[in-house]
């Protein structure tokens, strides 16, 4: 009896073992594009991030286990690949020792010339570190070798080069960089692959479109919408893609103020996103259907429209929206009459602009950082090489003179050393203290500006009679109070010093009034800026012009920069 069921589980185990040689036997000896569709599957379903854990580690071990057993050196790295990349979707280890890994990996396929290897660790390495590490310079490093070693392969050899395209165009969206946005995508457009379309390039082309609109280069937009609205991936996907791309060309016919066109395009893309339970999509058609019907006067519409899209915005959680809703609720409360909820609508819209432009500056500045740390990185790596060759050179010679200039060496070295780090930690002070003043200074400068563009275009709008309490009590609002003037002044001597001192040396008998003129100035505001700055009159800025052109004898008609310039 006991014989008998040893025999069965023996036969079980031979036959689960013949089972995954026969599942994996397919991928032997065929080189990266012949497994590449079966592996393709595995990346999809099984090594996805959110699969189950222990079959993913458990498919990475039959795969180089079988690899190992048939000698299948090209398979073998391709399960290496799949370790590295389960590890950085599941952030099992740290930054530092995931780019050691992958960079390492990136040398071993230079040496054994495998180029899909290397261009799959450079995407994979870009990847991580934009989406996961959030270390921005060094996934644009990652992306430039790559784009260096795309043309070297073929489609047949990686099929992935459109992928690569994507990624890399993306990641420069992303930071608004549209012009490096389209150039890599473009690349991509032709290199459609054979095997199943995992629809990168309607992504690419529509991107390419959304980069085109945004630089307000229309017809070039439309053209890239249209292809992309060709470009078939499946069913369901291609119905749920069908609304979106519709809706961008709606909002295309919106800024061409081609009102009845853009109408039906919208509507389907409001009808899709329903549909499929976009609520951030549906929020942003809805906002723009919105916009429509108050060019249009149909204010009942429209405050239904926006009504609704409020409530799928916090549905979706997509708050940046709110930066193109809350300006359409102000101007259908300025026609309905509502000056108190108008302004209100008006305040925030500053408020999640300046929020979200907050959000851009930090990028760019952490990007900027990184940039700066890598570069001094290598130039630290270089001077460490330096400083090796002439240490060696110094040993060899203390080893042939005497004991006695070892010692003098270690005692100047940490010497320079002490004294190059406070240096560079008083270098860092400074460049941190006038990077904050400027930005801090750049935000002053665009809330006035957005002020006052934004009391222009209710001017141009509003019927002045009508409305000319609120637009008074808009332009005679401060952004820069007396307290806000200390600060906003000690920001302008962090980043242009020495100018009030110089201005007072020039021009003494000046009063506050004037010296807030010339510090303006000098920052090249305009006149309308100026008063949005400080809640006065336009005419209070010419006659402050006036009277600073007349102590300095200068004629009427001098410019501002001649002003200035004479500090």
């Amino acid at each position: 009896m006991f014989g008998t069921r040893f025999s069965f589980l023996a036969l079980f185990c031979i036959g689960m073992a013949m089972h995954t040689y026969a599942q994996y036997e397919g991928l032997l000896h065929k080189g990266y594009e012949g497994r590449r569709q079966q592996m393709f599957g595995y990346y999809l379903n099984e090594l996805k991030w959110d699969a189950d854990s222990l079959k993913a580690l458990k498919l990475i071990a039959d795969v180089h286990e079988i690899a190992v057993r048939n000698g299948d050196k090209d398979l073998d790295a391709e399960s290496a690949l799949m370790l590295i990349n389960f590890q950085c979707d599941r952030k099992m280890l740290s930054e530092k020792i995931l780019r050691a890994r992958i960079d390492s990996f990136i040398d071993v396929a230079k040496q054994r010339n495998i180029k899909w290897l290397e261009a799959r660790m450079e995407s994979l390495g870009g990847i991580s570190a934009f989406r996961k590490w959030n270390n921005y310079e060094l996934a644009f490093r990652y992306f430039t070798q790559l784009h260096q070693i795309l043309p070297d392969l073929t489609l047949d050899e990686f099929p992935e080069k459109q992928i690569c395209y994507y990624q890399m165009g993306i990641s420069y969206y992303n930071f608004n960089d549209w012009d490096n946005a389209i150039k890599y995508m473009k690349e991509g457009v032709p290199l459609t692959p054979k095997f199943k379309n995992t629809g990168h390039l309607r992504l690419i082309l529509n991107t390419i479109g959304l980069s085109y609109q945004t630089k307000g280069e229309l017809d070039s937009a439309e053209l890239y919408f249209k292809q992309a609205l060709n470009a078939k991936i499946g069913e369901d996907i291609d119905k749920q893609w069908e609304g979106i791309i519709k809706g961008n060309l709606g909002y295309n016919e919106f800024l061409r103020h081609n009102y009845e066109k853009a109408k039906p395009l919208i509507q389907a893309d409001i009808d899709d996103a329903i549909y499929f339970e976009d609520w951030g999509l549906a929020a942003g058609a809805l906002t723009n259907m919105a916009a429509i019907y108050l060019n249009e006067n149909e204010l009942a519409k429209a405050q239904a429209h926006l009504d609704t899209a409020r409530s799928y915005i916090t549905l979706s959680g997509q708050y940046k929206r709110l930066a193109k809703l809350f300006p359409l609720m102000s101007k259908l409360y300025l026609a309905k009459g509502d000056y108190k909820l108008a302004s209100v609508y008006f305040d925030s819209t500053i408020i999640v602009k300046d929020s979200l432009a907050r959000q851009m500056n930090v990028l760019q500045i952490l990007r900027g950082r990184q940039r700066a740390e890598m570069e001094a990185k290598v130039d630290l790596e270089n001077e460490r090489a330096m400083k090796t060759m002439q240490r060696n050179f110094l040993l060899g010679f203390i080893v042939l003179l005497f004991p006695f200039a070892l010692y003098i060496y270690f005692q100047q070295r940490r010497k320079f050393l002490q004294q190059q780090k406070i240096k560079d930690l008083q270098l860092e002070k400074k460049h941190t203290e006038l990077e904050f003043a400027t930005q801090q200074l750049d935000n002053y400068a665009s809330r006035i500006v957005e002020k006052e563009r934004i009391v222009k275009e209710l001017e141009d709008k509003l019927d002045h009679a009508d409305h000319s309490d609120f637009l008074v009590q808009l332009q005679q609002s401060t952004i820069l109070t007396d307290e806000e003037w200390v600060k906003f002044r000690q920001l302008f001597e962090q980043v242009h010093a020495g100018f009030l001192n110089r201005l007072q040396e020039k021009l003494p008998g000046l009063s506050p009034a004037e010296k807030r003129f010339m510090v303006l100035a000098k920052l090249k505001f305009s006149n309308r800026e100026m008063a949005a700055a400080l809640g006065v009159s336009a005419q209070s800025i010419r006659v402050t012009r006036h009277r600073l052109l007349k102590k300095i004898n200068l004629p009427e008609d001098s410019s501002l920069d001649e002003l200035v310039g004479m500090i």
